[in-house]
């Protein structure tokens, strides 16, 4: 529960000594740093590689592509 109210719950995995993979069905308002916040732990980097079935792949920082029609339509519901 964080101060603007609860949040699903979600999926914590160590990968490493300070590095962790992180899945949430929801994304509240800097919702990762204040949850890690809570518990006395500070974030220094974040990296989203992932919205629903669209994976971020190879683009580097900076770099963009065309999203298919089906990539749309699965970010939309459909």
């Amino acid at each position: 529960t964080l101060e603007d109210g609860k949040t699903k719950p979600c999926n914590i995995i160590q990968i490493g000594m300070k590095k962790y993979a992180i899945i949430i069905s929801e994304g509240k308002k800097r919702q990762l740093r204040r949850m890690f916040q809570h518990f006395g732990k500070k974030v220094a980097h974040l990296k989203r590689i992932r919205i629903k079935d669209l994976k971020l792949g190879n683009l580097k920082t900076g770099e963009w592509r065309h999203l298919t029609l089906k990539e749309i339509d699965g970010l939309k519901g459909r």
